[in-house]
């Protein structure tokens, strides 16, 4: 037991002097560096997670602040939105919250146990660690990172080449000659450059899909730059009147897969998709939808399925869009741009030895999952809702039914995320694709 105890007070020391003295070694290299748009945006996420009431708080961390000021934050072993949102969530929250108190100087990480990094969950985290120290930094504070690696290998470069080492400007370096990286870009309302991103996110996928022997035609170009472009334009639009954006993609070549690995995220701060359609300014013709479709859902309301489940469910359907007005040119056809991204991603991102893509939408209380069990497809219709035609459906249950309850690839968070999260891991494998195109 004593040998137990000095390995454990050995761990905390290394803990916390890790990251924090690389830290300090790069804040001397970059003292002069001028204000940046990431910072702004850092500043803009911290008053969103502020207005949104984003923390959990727990005794230890009353305790600790009291004591001198440090916390320590265990990441879990599956940091990832595909299989553990909820305890994500309230990582995220937790981490806001002792990162706008002011008492608290330092902030200690240990990812040691983790082993399952997805890119969203890693992504959406350095976001709000970069927000913590903007709201410090405004008060004329300064919050302190620290920690240590992951242990699993594959694991730490991740967290190194993509994660928060990568966003702290910390120097630690990596071979990245199996990697392929799509950095970290934010925007907003104001900044309207969905389209230029679109283009960037395209091309890195083209660059992606090269290591295979393949290229995108000029209509594959066009086909993909348009779903990317529909949903920035979604995170621009759709936020609220204050919203952030983010994305950012990891490549890596996965030997033991013989195949490329690559994690994509979108997401962004502010309303959710459920909030969204719930706005006064919804158009009258998509609030009209959504009244006929809540009475039809009431009656299999329960524990797993709710308005706000079913309204984003219904969000996802061909042709619905909270700005949808058929009698307003350039929004007849709005709507279905994520769900077709993810869809086109999942058929061609398998491998020949059956590994799955994964495919996750997190938005409010709402958790949905993209898999074979239930795919997007054609059906027709002739009612008040979807009108007088053939629409792509995704109902999330057996018989793909619009106007039936979703089954188990649609949960009811118990944590609220503050905006909406879509985050992609699939694989390019030229075997596969070989076969498949």
């Amino acid at each position: 037991m004593k040998w137990k105890k000095k390995k454990e007070k050995f761990h905390k020391t290394k803990l916390r002097k890790t990251m924090r003295n690389l830290q300090r070694k790069n804040k001397r290299n970059c003292k002069h560096t001028r204000k940046s748009k990431d910072t702004i945006y850092s500043v803009l996420t911290s008053q969103i997670l502020k207005e949104k009431n984003f923390y959990t708080k727990t005794v230890s961390d009353y305790i600790l602040i009291k004591m001198g000021g440090k916390v320590q934050i265990e990441i879990p072993n599956d940091f990832s939105m595909s299989q553990n949102a909820d305890e994500v969530i309230d990582v995220l929250k937790r981490i806001f919250y002792c990162g706008t108190k002011l008492d608290i100087k330092e902030i200690i990480f240990d990812h040691s146990r983790c082993s399952r990094l997805g890119i969203a969950a890693s992504t959406v985290m350095d976001a709000v660690v970069l927000a913590a120290k903007s709201f410090h930094k405004s008060l004329g504070s300064e919050l302190i990172i620290s920690g240590n690696y992951p242990d699993d290998q594959y694991t730490k470069e991740i967290f190194i080449a993509s994660g928060l080492v990568k966003h702290l400007n910390i120097n630690k370096a990596i071979n990245c000659d199996n990697m392929i990286r799509f950095k970290l870009v934010s925007g907003t309302t104001e900044t309207q450059n969905s389209g230029q991103v679109a283009t960037m996110l395209t091309n890195y996928f083209n660059k992606c899909l090269k290591t295979q022997q393949y290229i995108l035609t000029e209509n594959g170009e066009n086909y993909l730059a348009s779903m990317f472009g529909e949903i920035l334009d979604n995170c621009e639009k759709h936020g609220g009147e204050k919203s952030v954006w983010y994305a950012l993609g990891h490549y890596q070549i996965r030997e033991e897969f013989e195949c490329g690995e690559i994690q994509l995220t979108i997401f962004n701060f502010g309303d959710s998709i459920y909030e969204q359609l719930s706005n006064p300014k919804t158009t009258p013709e998509t609030q009209e939808k959504l009244e006929k479709m809540l009475e039809i859902h009431k009656r299999e309301f329960c524990n797993e399925w709710n308005q706000e489940t079913m309204y984003t469910v219904f969000s996802l359907q061909e042709g619905i869009s909270r700005l949808r007005d058929k009698n307003r040119s350039g929004y007849r056809n709005r709507g279905i741009g994520t769900i077709r991204l993810m869809d086109t991603f999942y058929r061609l991102g398998q491998t020949r030895h059956g590994i799955k893509p994964e495919l996750i939408i997190v938005s409010g209380h709402t958790w949905i999952k993209f898999d074979e069990k239930y795919r997007l497809t054609k059906k027709s219709f002739n009612d008040d809702i979807m009108g007088n035609r053939e629409r792509k459906i995704i109902a999330f249950n057996k018989d793909n039914n619009i106007y039936q309850r979703a089954e188990d690839n649609v949960k009811l968070l118990k944590n609220y995320f503050p905006g909406t999260i879509i985050a992609m891991k699939f694989y390019l494998d030229q075997k596969y694709l070989d076969e498949y195109v």
